[in-house]
């Protein structure tokens, strides 16, 4: 079809996203600047230390161990004809052309989930010793810092996930994981149908009414900050991506609006339903106590009136 047909070539490349200054050190560009208050997006000064620490160890590391650059040189390769490219849910991937660990990644939400068509967008770094240890992945379209796009996904950018040894499950494999894998399991595992069930101890909950609830916040999220943000303001390693995706989107997205504004005000209406029949019910249920109240009030002075008569009968 004609967004694969426009989409699938650029699915990846290598650009500048590193510029090597006279003093021998890197500046990173956009997002990935250790160094930007923007970069941290409200992270706390641990883990803002921590990236930088890793970007800054990358960045000074050089060509680095001969076996590394082969494998980073292999994974590139294949996430230039891997990568999953489909009107569905889509995955772009940037490279530095002279630091290819030095990477960018962009995720369009799946279908039939909160996140459908927004345009989210990653930092990764490879680590001097990958590929013994997992990538630095930073989640950057957070609102900056403002929007909690999953229990996964945190505001400040962290990125919950076993491979990453950020999350419970199966652990990075030196021998056997890889970017692409990391990559397509953010947008299998994390950007889901029902978001709720990641937060941890609810992933049997079968409360519906909470699922729908947070899932319908994150739908506002989604519209506000990965789709009219994204065309707003499309980050600048991604602009083509971002122009082609919702021009060949267009009609989705309006729909999806359509779609998702009818369902909230049914919920709206739902819940405000239950809202006056939950203040009817306590009104006919003070009235019910009121009313009984009154019954044993008059009972009582009742009693007291025969007690008081039947004193004055006496001789």
């Amino acid at each position: 079809n004609e967004y694969v047909k426009e989409l699938g070539p650029l699915r990846f490349d290598a650009i500048p996203l590193v510029e090597m200054v006279d003093d021998g050190t890197a500046t990173f560009k956009h997002n990935l600047d250790p160094n930007a208050s923007h970069h941290r997006g409200g992270m706390s000064a641990a883990q803002a230390s921590r990236f930088s620490a890793g970007a800054k160890k990358v960045a000074s590391a050089g060509a680095g161990p001969k076996n590394r650059n082969a494998r980073v040189m292999q994974e590139l390769s294949t996430l230039a004809t891997s990568l999953p490219v489909n009107e569905c849910s889509s995955i772009f991937v940037r490279a530095d052309e002279t630091r290819p660990d030095v990477i960018k990644a962009l995720i369009t939400g799946p279908e039939g989930t909160p996140y459908q068509n927004g345009a989210f967008e990653f930092d990764v770094l490879l680590p001097t010793d990958y590929p013994q240890s997992p990538p630095l992945v930073h989640f950057c379209t957070t609102g900056r810092g403002s929007v909690h796009f999953n229990p996964n996904l945190y505001p400040c950018g962290k990125v919950c996930l076993s491979l990453l040894g950020t999350w419970s499950g199966p652990r990075w494999e030196p021998d056997r994981s890889s970017l692409l894998q990391v990559l397509v399991s953010i947008q299998a595992l994390i950007l889901v149908e029902n978001p709720w069930l990641n937060e941890p101890g609810m992933e049997d909950s079968s409360e519906a009414a909470q699922c729908d609830a947070y899932r319908r916040k994150i739908r506002f999220h989604t519209l506000r900050t990965a789709v009219l943000g994204q065309i707003n303001n499309p980050p600048s390693v991604f602009s083509d991506i971002v122009r082609i995706h919702f021009a060949k989107r267009a009609e989705s997205v309006l729909a999806q609006c359509d779609e998702w504004e009818k369902e909230q005000t049914e919920a709206d209406e739902i819940k405000a339903k239950a809202l006056k029949d939950a203040q009817k019910k306590q009104q006919e249920q003070q009235a019910k106590a009121k009313q009984k109240a009154e019954k044993a009030n008059t009972a009582s002075k009742a009693a007291d009136k025969g007690k008081g008569g039947g004193s004055k009968a006496s001789p």
